[in-house]
Order: structure tokens, then C-alpha cells, then sequence
């Protein structure tokens, strides 16, 4: 994947608007970049006035995203007494889709939004 690929823009957000409606039967209305440093991160709006987290990775990463897949199903089987962001599964029950912009791939996850201040709002914040 070239340093510009899946670099967001308007092109992104049209092409993730449709994986999203179809991958996960969603009727998304807008989708805003939040940024990240190892993935992409947007904010979803629904039509159902339902808010989610898209995370946007490169295929390579692969490993690590279902490190993480495990993690977040562990933690979602046990009361933690905190909010903890779920995965949202696809309309056939996958944790995440492949998606495609151009001749590039990557791995898109889909979670239940957290209500708070979102870091790229903020006028900074530690590493």
C-alpha cells in the first residue's frame, strides 16, 4: 500500500459509505474523519440515528486487528462496570470486511460508539 493509499478525503468517505451499506446493511448519512496513527478512524452516522466507530487498517495488520478482535470479545463477556466499545459484526457475522479503494485493500472494523470528547476536538493531548 503507497503512502497516499486510503489517505481519506472525499473518495474514501463515498467508497467506505458503501462497503459500510452493504457489509453491514447500514443507511449511513455522514461520515467524518477522526484521524489515527496506525488505522483511520470515522465517525458514522446513521439514518437510524444510530452512531458507530469504522476503523480503517491496512491488510498487513491483520494479526494484530484479530489480537485485538479477541480482546474486545473477552472484555464484552465480562461486567468491567465501564463503557467499552463493542464490535459491531457484519450482516454474516464476520468481526471485520475487506474493503477495497482503487488497487489498495485494507480491513474495516465496525464498533458501537462511545459518547465523549473525541481526541482530534481537543487542542492536544499526549502521545
Amino acid at each position: 500500500m503507497s503512502p497516499t493509499a486510503l489517505s481519506g478525503g472525499q473518495e474514501e468517505e463515498i467508497a467506505l459509505t458503501e462497503h459500510l451499506n452493504a457489509q453491514y446493511e447500514m443507511s449511513v448519512d455522514a461520515v467524518d474523519f477522526l484521524g489515527g496513527e496506525v488505522d483511520r478512524n470515522y465517525r458514522i452516522d446513521t439514518s437510524a440515528g444510530v452512531t458507530f466507530l469504522a476503523k480503517v487498517q491496512k491488510d498487513k495488520d491483520l494479526r494484530t486487528l484479530q489480537w485485538q478482535e479477541a480482546i474486545l470479545v473477552h472484555l464484552a463477556s465480562r461486567d468491567a462496570g465501564v463503557s467499552m466499545p463493542t464490535i459491531v459484526p457484519t450482516s454474516d457475522g464476520r468481526l471485520h470486511s475487506r474493503y477495497s479503494l482503487k488497487a489498495n485493500t485494507a480491513i474495516v472494523s465496525v464498533h458501537n460508539w462511545l459518547s465523549g470528547t473525541e481526541l482530534i476536538k481537543l487542542p492536544s493531548h499526549s502521545d
